[in-house]
This record gives structure tokens, C-alpha cells and sequence, in this order.
């Protein structure tokens, strides 16, 4: 998504720019240059249309950097405005290695500076090639590697850490299932527990249930003491043996009945 927003942000900006010196171009009467610029502009226009329809980042980033390392190539040979032209070189690897990536935008500005350069070379040739003075290239190629070598390296230390960021946060996600199975195979457990716990309350109560009702319907009478021998429980069947209500015996020691 920061890319995408980038390459439409990189484009209208271009275009803009394109645009500007275009129309520059053609109050100083260059009317190759307003060709170029105007061409330019319009194909990244489309491309951007393209990206914005379609959503196809890999395809526009890549026509995109293509078409502006042409028109960088054509300034770099024609010379543009006053030999102006390199000026554009600079920005050739920052938005290449961004786009693209540290290695893609690495390999896209070394075809370019290989290309001018054998081109420059050739310029005793022909006369469209600008002739650049050798104390200016002494100073342009290690600038412009300069550059290069600072956003190839920023581009890739982006990558790395982004690499990084990824593999904590695919840890973490595994970390996170795996929390989360037990948790849900704990919570099984425990259900299940629960489950066996009101079933064994079930089974008791229906066993004390059944169990009163054996005891009080049973005709023997059945009674319970504790250690002081007083009764805690007497069965009904004592009130047509004994004639005493259960409430009366419960309480009082057995002997006073005996």
C-alpha cells in the first residue's frame, strides 16, 4: 500500500514537472525537447490510469521506471537545456530502488549508466550525442554513484528490517494458534469436566432420592445416632410403631426411647 500511494504520488508529480518544462520548452523555441515532454507525460498518465484501473503495481512500476530511464537517456545524450540533461541522473536510483526494489532498481540503474556511458563514448560519431567536458563527468560519475550506492543501500536496509518485522510477526502468529488450540482444548477439558461433574450430581441425587424413598417406605424403622448417641434421623414408619412423630425423636438421646 506505501508504494502504491508513492507510485501515484511519483507520477502526478512527474507529470506536473514534465508538463512545466514542456511548456518551457516551447517558449525557447525546442520544439524535439516539447516532443519528448509532452510524449512522456502522456504515456505516464496513461500508465497511471492503467494502475489506478487495473491496480497492477508490478506492471506500472516497471513501465513506469522504463519510460522515465528513456526520457533520462535522451536528456543525458541530447544534452536537454544548456547540457542540463544529467541533472536528472540523481533521482534516476532513488525512486528506481524505491519502486522497484534495492536489487531491481540496482540492475535498472546500471543498464542506464551503462548505456550512456557507451553511448557517450560514441560521440566522435555521430552529432545528436552531446560532448559533456571531462572535468564535468569527472565530477557527474562519482556523484551519481554516490547516490546510487546511498539509496541501494537504504533501500535494502529497508528490506531487511521489513524481513525482520515479518518473521516476528509470523512467530508471533504461531505463537497465537498455538495459544490459541490449547486454550480451546483446555476449555474442552474443562466442559467436559463440568459435564461429568453435573452428571455425577444427577446420579447422587437420584440415588438420595431413591434411597428416602426406601427408607421411608421401608416398614422397619431405620434411625441414625451420632457419637453422643443422640438421633440425627429416624424414618416416618416410628409413628404407627412407636406413636412418635420423627420431629420429636430427632435430637434426644435413642435411650429415652428404648
Amino acid at each position: 500500500i506505501r508504494k502504491a500511494i508513492m507510485l501515484n504520488c511519483m507520477a502526478i508529480i512527474g507529470i506536473l514537472v514534465i508538463i512545466s518544462f514542456g511548456i518551457i520548452a516551447l517558449y525557447q523555441s525546442f520544439p524535439i525537447l516539447l516532443f519528448a515532454d509532452f510524449f512522456i507525460a502522456f504515456f505516464l498518465s496513461m500508465i497511471l490510469l492503467y494502475f489506478r484501473e487495473g491496480g497492477d503495481y508490478y506492471i506500472s512500476s516497471h513501465l513506469s521506471c522504463f519510460l522515465v530511464g528513456l526520457f533520462f537517456l535522451y536528456l543525458f545524450i541530447s544534452g536537454g537545456v544548456l547540457k542540463t540533461g544529467p541533472l536528472w541522473y540523481y533521482t534516476f536510483p532513488l525512486f528506481t530502488c524505491y519502486l522497484l526494489g534495492s536489487k531491481r532498481g540496482a540492475i535498472a540503474t546500471v543498464v542506464l549508466l551503462c548505456v550512456s556511458f557507451i553511448l557517450l563514448s560514441l560521440n566522435e560519431y555521430s552529432s545528436f550525442i552531446t560532448t559533456y567536458p571531462k572535468h564535468f563527468l569527472l565530477r557527474f560519475i562519482p556523484s551519481i554513484l554516490v547516490v546510487f550506492a546511498y539509496a541501494y543501500i537504504y533501500e535494502y536496509m529497508n528490506e531487511e528490517d521489513q524481513k525482520q518485522l515479518s518473521q516476528v510477526n509470523n512467530q508471533l502468529d504461531i505463537k497465537v494458534k498455538e495459544q490459541t488450540t490449547q486454550l480451546k482444548a483446555t476449555n474442552k477439558a474443562l466442559a467436559k469436566r463440568i459435564e461429568q461433574h453435573i452428571e455425577a450430581e444427577e446420579a447422587l441425587r437420584e440415588s438420595e432420592e431413591l434411597y428416602r424413598e426406601l427408607v421411608e417406605n421401608i416398614t422397619d424403622v431405620i434411625y441414625s445416632v451420632d457419637i453422643n448417641g443422640r438421633v440425627t434421623y429416624v424414618s416416618p414408619v416410628i409413628n404407627s410403631v412407636l406413636g412418635y412423630d420423627p420431629s420429636e425423636i430427632i435430637g434426644k438421646s435413642y435411650t429415652e426411647f428404648v
